[in-house]
Formats: structure tokens, sequence, C-alpha cells
């Protein structure tokens, strides 16, 4: 088995593992935003577990197309309300972050030459360009409230590290995923990591689940 396939396997194992122990630590006391999240976890890695499927089928085409309009699109607008509520600007950040998205997203798919593109980049990268000044403002929140101090007990900056260290790592990657792919030693090389970022995404998200209470 190849190192990138190994890769792959130990994303899709953190998903599942996060999901599990979310739904293990789950209170029905928490936030609705923390009760939703092991469960929007959960619905990431079917995707993923059936985007594998589609792969070892050769249904290339269908696999484009389930992460284009189910897989990316769940992610970032989830992440968007999710993050809203933790920097505490509640909807008008997930409303205002979400049409930004959803208006890329259509310019970029119905207007955009689609031949020598596999991955829509630029719905991609606004996408996360907005989820990366989320994640600062929290940071930011974060630096000037008395909680900084027992940062390692909160929920929310684990998620938010989870988060910073994918999206942060992946902005020049799926930015120019399509020029990327012209050089493919760099290309592969620059896989192999975005698939260990996003392993550590997931062990930070299982983390906030055990050690991370709500503030």
């Amino acid at each position: 088995m190849e190192s990138i396939e190994i890769l792959r396997h130990c994303v899709r194992i953190s998903e599942v593992l996060a999901f599990v122990i979310g739904v293990y630590y789950f209170d029905k006391k928490d936030a609705i935003h923390w009760r939703l999240f092991p469960f929007y976890i959960g619905v990431v890695a079917a995707i993923e577990l059936f985007g594998w499927y589609l792969a070892a089928q050769k249904l290339y085409s269908e696999n484009n197309l389930l992460y284009r309009f189910v897989g990316f699109p769940v992610q970032f607008i989830f992440l968007f309300w999710l993050l809203s509520q933790i920097i505490k600007v509640k909807y008008r950040a997930f409303y205002i972050s979400t049409l930004v998205y959803v208006l890329c997203w259509v310019l970029e798919y119905y207007f955009i030459p689609k031949e020598g593109h596999i991955t829509m980049s630029m719905s991609f990268s606004v996408a996360n360009l907005i989820l990366l000044i989320l994640v600062f403002s929290y940071f930011y929140q974060l630096i000037n409230e008395k909680q900084l101090l027992t940062f390692y007990n909160q929920r929310s900056f684990w998620v938010s590290l989870g988060i910073l260290l994918y999206y942060l790592g992946g902005f020049p990657y799926y930015g120019l995923f399509n020029a990327l792919l012209k050089n493919y030693d760099f290309f592969l090389i620059y896989t192999h990591i975005i698939l260990i970022l996003g392993t550590l995404m997931y062990v930070c998200f299982s983390i906030s689940f055990i050690w991370g209470k709500e503030k």
C-alpha cells in the first residue's frame, strides 16, 4: 500500500474516531452548536467513506460531483455557523459568510470554464479565507479574555486550532490545486502534508470532546 493511501486511511479513521468520541461525550446540556458538532463529523465521515467507495469503483466523475455539491458545501457552511457561535457574533457572520461563499460557488460553477479544472479553487479559496478570518477572530477574542491561561481545557480552542492547522496549510494547496497538478512531484509531497494536517484536525476535534469544556 502506498504511503498516500495509508495517510488517506488515517484521515478516515480519525474522522470516525472523532465522531465516536463526540457521541460518547455528548451532553444534552451543551449549546446547540456543540450538540450538533459530533453529528456533523459523522456526516463528513460518511461522505468520505462514500467517496472512497466511488473511487474504488472508478466512478471518478461521480466522486468529484459528491465533493463539489455536497462534501465541501456541507463542511464550509457548518463551520461558518459553528465559528460564528464561538466568536459570539451569532448569525450575522454566518449569513454573510454563507452568502459570499454561495455567490462565489455559483459564479465559478456557471461562468468559469471547467476545462482542466478538477477542483473549484476560487470558491474553495474564498471559503477558506473566511474560515481563517473567523478563526483568527476567535484567537484575538481569546487573548483579550481572562480564560487565556486555561485555553487547553476550552473546547472552542481545540476546534479552532484544528481548523487553523488544516485550512491554513491547505490554503495554497486547494487555491492552486489545478496548477499544482502540472508539477506532480511537488503536488504529491504537498498532498502528503495536507493529509497529515487533516488527521491532526480530527485529532484536535477528539481532544476537544475529551478535555474541552463549554465556556
